[in-house]
């Protein structure tokens, strides 16, 4: 078993890895319901929205995702505008470890002059986008999406039809991605400079093409780039081409629809397009887990123990040698101890390591599926009634300290 030189770990735990951790998600949906000439339109963008949501983190399908996002839909009842958006932070300030991601849907506008450019123009008081954005800049990921009309519509915050339990996993892996393995800001809005965003029947325009994209697009379909791996950028593409075939039929069907009834051509037909524009992308951190799932009770040979079913991407240069890591501790942050040298870091931690020598960048090993026998674990140094924990992964490039790992996973 190789040896993973971690000495400088334990200090790292506090400082420079857990503060650089996402561990939860807050999600505001910020639907205008007293915007004028369209609040009762927008209530139904705010229910298609939280569907989205709730899909994501409060589905049983993704046991991971579960209990780690709040959502909060303010809307009946709030005067949506500057004060509210302070009141709300003045309660529950940034957090360095909880990701952002407000999605709004109300009237919007453009004024370079006064408002710096793009603004909501909310019943409570216009704020800028800019604004908006820099009273969460704090938090390590910030997913911004606004959509300035809305419709009629339902969404129910399921896919068409149930995937299998492979898919779901795979899906789950996604969205555990998409929401944990990103810093900076991903932002955009439902239509470019100097562009009207329209609506359709099932709700506004760009929301319907969101909830298809993040909810009802088949997996294998959403990598646009078909370069392996599915990113923000990937999302927001299908999301601009979904919004702009759908405002085409939409269009033309309102045309359609006033020629046959000799009617005056709707206000839709004045447009030409409806382009979704992108303010700023994320950046991925330099190294991501895919998946980490632990299985209790594999036999491998005559001993019984644990196996992780563990997937990473790394965009390290190629010729690296990365030293690959799971270590153990208990719920008070306690590396456990190895006492016979079978699985053991030069520290005399329990681990279970792996060396890779990366041929490509970026770099991705799927189905890693370390062992290790429960003896191995030395649980009797645990104190009673405490809870044992795998951080999957630790990661090591040449002689540097190890730089990532991942969430905490409870193992009993």
């Amino acid at each position: 078993m190789s040896r993973f030189a971690v000495s400088a770990l334990a200090c790292l735990f506090s400082i420079q890895l857990w503060s650089a951790e996402i561990t939860r998600v807050r999600v505001l949906v910020l639907a205008d319901e007293n915007a004028k000439k369209i609040s009762e339109i927008t209530k139904i963008d705010g229910a298609i929205a939280e569907g989205v949501f709730r899909h994501i983190f409060d589905n049983p399908d993704f046991a991971s995702l579960r209990g780690k996002a709040s959502i909060q839909v303010m809307k009946a009842g709030t005067i949506l505008g500057p004060g509210a958006i302070y009141e709300h932070l003045k309660h529950r300030p940034v957090r360095q470890d909880e990701a952002i991601v407000i999605y709004y849907s109300g009237h919007g506008g453009y004024d370079n002059r006064t408002k710096g450019g793009h603004y909501l123009a909310m019943s409570g008081g216009d704020m800028s986008r800019w604004e908006l954005r820099s009273l969460f800049e704090e938090a390590p990921l910030l997913v911004f999406m606004t959509d300035a009309c809305a419709s009629f519509g339902d969404f129910d915050g399921a896919p068409a039809s149930q995937p299998d339990s492979r898919e779901l996993k795979k899906r789950e892996a996604l969205y555990r991605d998409l929401f944990f393995n990103y810093r900076g800001v991903v932002d955009f809005n439902s239509s470019s400079i100097g562009e009207y965003s329209w609506t359709a029947a099932g709700g506004s325009i760009m929301t319907q093409a969101l909830a298809h994209v993040l909810v009802e697009k088949p997996l294998e379909d959403l990598d646009f780039n078909q370069d392996g791996l599915t990113t923000w950028d990937d999302l927001f593409l299908h999301i601009r081409s979904e919004t702009e075939a759908r405002f085409q039929a939409s269009r033309e069907s309102a045309i359609e629809l006033a020629n046959r009834e000799n009617l005056p051509l709707p206000e839709i037909a004045s447009s030409q397009s409806q382009r979704p524009y992108l303010f700023a992308r994320p950046s991925r951190t330099e190294n991501n887990i895919l998946g980490a799932h632990v299985r209790h009770g594999v036999l491998r040979g005559n001993e019984e123990g644990l196996v992780f079913d563990l997937s990473f991407r790394t965009d390290l240069p190629v010729g690296t040698t990365l030293n690959v890591g799971v270590l153990f501790l208990d719920d008070r942050g306690k590396l456990l101890k190895d006492f016979d040298g079978k699985f053991t870091t030069k520290t005399a931690d329990v681990t279970i390591s792996r060396q890779f020598v990366l041929d490509k960048s970026p770099f991705y090993a799927r189905g890693w599926e370390p062992f290790i026998p429960y003896p191995q674990l030395h649980l009797e140094q645990l104190e009673k009634g405490s809870k044992v924990h795998a951080l999957a992964y630790v990661m090591q490039a040449g002689d540097k300290d190890a730089f990532l790992f991942s969430e905490k996973i409870p193992l009993n």
